[in-house]
């Protein structure tokens, strides 16, 4: 009796991670991305828009690859540079711009002029915000997985050029296709 319990819940178990999308297990693996600082100096907002924008960013960090693993701690800063609504008869036109920080002076920038039905403003103010947050945010997580492979690069040459010279000119010669011209002219002059 206990082995086909045990099956069956084995089955179901297999079955339950078939049929359950991939984006359940997203947040798992990824690093702790943290909003260091939301820079809302320039452009003041509404608590409830302010609300909505750290939310916002949250969410596009979880969402966003890094190429860091769980282990990783990143740290973000944002700014608001302009938020401005026009309206005007029959269209309200919303332009917005934001930069986001990293470290080491890594920066990104997003800037969009969004335009709709002037009955529709406040959902139409929080539909730029989170556009200018997701152009941010990916391009900020685009430059720290660029910095990451530029530093594993890195390591993986230090590694390397610790190798004594005999072993490694003959592997930097034969990268270049040099080894093979050399051979080549010793053939050559020796005919």
């Amino acid at each position: 009796m206990r082995r086909h319990v045990s099956r069956l819940s084995a089955a179901l178990l297999s079955i339950a991670l078939v049929v359950t999308p991939s984006s359940a297990f997203a947040g798992h693996g990824g690093p702790k991305v943290t909003l260091d600082r939301l820079d809302l100096g320039k452009v003041p907002l509404a608590r409830s828009d302010e609300v909505f924008l750290r939310k916002t960013l949250a969410e596009e960090a979880k969402r966003a690859d890094w190429g860091a693993g769980a282990a990783a701690r990143i740290e973000y800063r944002f700014r608001l540079d302009e938020l401005s609504v026009t309206e005007e008869p029959r269209v309200v036109r919303i332009t917005c711009s934001a930069s986001g920080f990293l470290p080491k002076g890594r920066r990104a920038k997003s800037h969009i002029t969004f335009g709709g039905a002037p009955n529709e403003r406040q959902a139409l103010v929080h539909h730029v915000l989170e556009i200018v947050a997701r152009g941010v945010v990916t391009r900020l997580s685009e430059l720290e997985r660029r910095r990451r492979a530029e530093s594993e690069v890195s390591l993986i040459w230090l590694r390397n050029s610790e190798l004594d010279a005999d072993t490694l000119a003959p592997r930097a010669i034969a990268g270049f296709g040099l080894q093979r011209s050399a051979r080549r002219r010793s053939r050559d002059h020796s005919t």
